[in-house]
């Protein structure tokens, strides 16, 4: 889409630093993206691979859950995690108003990291 809206002035030279979708093109995630049109297309016949995709996207899948259906009170988050974890005083005054949140929505706040997330998951559902 780039090279319609933005132009170049050498059209071989593409980069994925130009992508408009740039995060979609990651090498990290591009197993999970382009294995099952390479076995749709005949691409990939490796059974083992192919297992071992499905068997990572069910872990996924559930770890996705787990974060989207687990939630706490703003201030819970902010007891158990730190007042840093949810922003101190606005944490506390989120909570007292009964705002809840899920791991998803804490795990998408830019200072919070998985550990701090799963951690808290494990404590609470000891």
């Amino acid at each position: 889409d780039d090279l319609v809206t933005r132009g170049t002035e050498e059209p071989y030279r593409m980069f994925t630093s130009r992508a408009e979708y740039r995060i979609s093109l990651r090498a990290d995630n591009a197993d999970l993206r382009l294995t099952n049109k390479g076995v749709e297309y005949g691409l990939v016949t490796d059974t083992e691979r192919i297992a071992a995709l499905e068997s990572r996207e069910i872990l996924i899948g559930d770890r996705l859950d787990r974060l989207k259906n687990f939630n706490l009170f703003v201030t819970d988050w902010s007891d158990r995690g730190g007042a840093e974890l949810m922003g101190g005083a606005a944490a506390h005054k989120a909570g007292r108003q009964g705002n809840k949140k899920t791991a998803e929505q804490v795990l998408a706040m830019p200072h919070v990291t998985l550990q701090q997330v799963e951690s808290i998951i494990h404590d609470v559902q000891k």
